[in-house]
């Protein structure tokens, strides 16, 4: 098992220009074409463009859950750098900052979206993530925990099997270490008002699957 991660990086490659690209990220309504999670975002106050101080609330969704944050812009140098931060609310007191970068290089223009964790509360630092041996394995524990009601789900895609990846990316390309993980990778539904013996059900559920009849 292994803990929430604190930072992330992931690259692209698109032949669009970077005045195409910036067009689509500056504009938070558009997020809905690119993000995995993040599927609608509207400007708040006065805000209408990708300005530092400018506000946004980005609506998630993944699986069966939603949420909403609100975000500021902290950094936006047209066309080639956009960052915003999580603004912390007694609900959700974390913040993490993500920034896009645009470089271009003759025909080719590289996409880098960074992630990193400035605020954490101490439930968020107490999360883990699954990692199983095998896409077989991770699939035969989604189903055993399902057999005995309980909801273990997986949603990460590497950049290079999403959606907005293949549109953007000029070439094809392998993320060989990403597919892998996104194979093995599981998470358990553990949160703040889960109880003691609904804890101990899915940790003892978990326990009881025999890895060995998957590999």
């Amino acid at each position: 098992m292994g803990r929430l991660m604190h930072e992330g990086r992931v690259e692209a490659t698109s032949g669009a220009t970077p005045e195409q690209v910036w067009a689509i990220i500056s504009d938070v309504t558009r997020i809905g074409e690119w993000s995995h999670e993040c599927r609608t975002a509207e400007w708040l106050g006065d805000a209408k463009r990708a300005t530092p101080g400018a506000r946004f609330r980005g609506g998630n969704k993944l699986g069966r859950m939603a949420w909403s944050r609100q975000n500021e812009i902290v950094a936006a140098d047209a066309p080639h750098l956009l960052a915003w931060r999580t603004v912390p609310t007694r609900l959700y007191n974390d913040q993490t900052e993500w920034r896009i970068s645009i470089e271009c290089d003759g025909d080719v223009t590289t996409i880098v979206q960074t992630f990193e964790v400035l605020k954490l509360g101490p439930v968020m630092e107490r999360l883990f993530h699954l990692l199983m041996p095998s896409r077989q394995s991770r699939d035969g524990l989604i189903a055993h925990l399902k057999g005995r009601g309980i909801m273990g789900v997986f949603h990460y895609l590497p950049l290079n099997k999403s959606p907005m990846g293949l549109k953007l990316s000029a070439v094809p390309f392998e993320c060989p270490v990403a597919e892998d993980v996104s194979d093995r990778l599981i998470r358990l539904p553990f949160f703040t008002t889960l109880s003691d013996v609904e804890f101990d059900a899915v940790t003892g559920a978990v326990r009881s699957f025999d890895v060995d009849r998957c590999r």
